[in-house]
């Protein structure tokens, strides 16, 4: 799907959001590294800031499939732009899996972003480019 405006194509724009360098990721201090991990093992361990987490998620799909049909110019009812939604978001959810599960098994920085990345840039051409496994 492209946009209509700038006839861009909606994956790399999605993709530029998801692999930029931000928040404790993308932190080299050891002490802000060690408190993602903390963080990232009090959420794996509550269930319900797993369930809060997938709400949001929910919504930012749901947001999504608007922006991707208000930009392409699809009809409200358009079954397109949630289909691409979910994938695109489920890109997404697949690399904060991804990260967690790296993290509880001792991943740091830099190797930790740098894994992350290379993901994200193989889901996000599977996507572009059609998926073939």
């Amino acid at each position: 799907m492209r946009d209509r405006k700038t006839g861009e194509s909606i994956v790399p724009a999605f993709g530029r959001f998801v692999m930029s360098r931000r928040g404790l990721l993308s932190a080299d201090d050891p002490a802000a590294v060690e408190h993602l991990a903390g963080l990232t093992r009090m959420i794996t361990e509550s269930p319900a800031l797993l369930e809060r987490e997938r709400r949001i998620l929910d919504r930012y799909t749901a947001s999504l499939a608007d922006v991707i049909g208000e930009e392409t110019d699809t009809a409200k009812d358009a079954v397109l732009p949630w289909v691409v939604a979910n994938a695109l978001m489920g890109v997404h959810r697949a690399l904060i899996d991804f990260t967690r599960a790296r993290i509880l098994a001792g991943a740091r920085n830099p190797g930790l972003a740098r894994e992350v990345r290379a993901r994200a840039k193989r889901a996000l051409a599977a996507l572009e480019h059609g998926i073939d496994m």
